[in-house]
């Protein structure tokens, strides 16, 4: 870093977050236990069917990942597609074949065809893709920032840092700029 001070505040603040965190083996350890008992797979329900009250035998049916989708249609090259699907589509209601989504304030245009087409092109089959009404969940950009948001309020709360804002009143969090090989948000005191 240009400037040493930033520099070891920032190694200091990396270092009592990663004292809080379990070593890699009890973590592992915990997300199997999660994943056998199906909790990760209950968080996911809502998006994947859109039915909390559907049958059993609607559940069978392979449960489709938005991100993942998302992702493979920005694999295959439909990138401006994929950004769109990243940053404003909401989906209300997420299953093979079909797509019901509503769009994040902002937006302007219809996406639908061009959702068709990426969607049968990268997965290779059909997909019924419709605007519905209500909320949908939030986009994925939308839960990236809510995410960070909670992230830095949950870094503001901690009792080192609440310290070294009354020992110097005047400081404020700012956010470093991202290096080009990742999208790791760094944040930094100025003082």
């Amino acid at each position: 870093a240009p400037d040493p001070l930033v520099a070891a505040q920032m190694a200091l603040l990396r270092a009592l977050h990663a004292a809080d965190m379990p070593d890699p083996g009890t973590m592992m350890k915990r997300l199997e236990e999660l994943a056998a008992s199906g909790a990760l797979a209950t968080s996911a329900a809502p998006v994947a069917g859109g039915q909390g009250d559907a049958p059993p035998a609607s559940r069978a049916a392979p449960a489709v990942d938005w991100a993942e989708l998302v992702a493979r249609v920005d694999q295959a090259g439909h990138l401006r597609v994929a950004q769109v699907m990243k940053d404003w589509l909401r989906v209300i209601e997420l299953a093979p074949g079909r797509l019901v989504y509503t769009l994040a304030p902002g937006f302007s245009g219809d996406p639908g065809p061009e959702l068709r087409d990426a969607l049968l092109k990268t997965t290779g089959e059909r997909w019924e893709v419709e605007r519905g009404a209500g909320e949908g969940v939030p986009s994925l950009r939308e839960q990236t920032e809510a995410a960070q948001a909670q992230e830095k309020q949950r870094m503001l709360a901690e009792p080192i840092v609440q310290a070294a804002f009354e020992a110097f009143p005047q400081a404020e969090l700012v956010e470093e700029e991202s290096p080009p090989w990742g999208n790791d948000r760094n944040w930094s005191r100025n003082a």
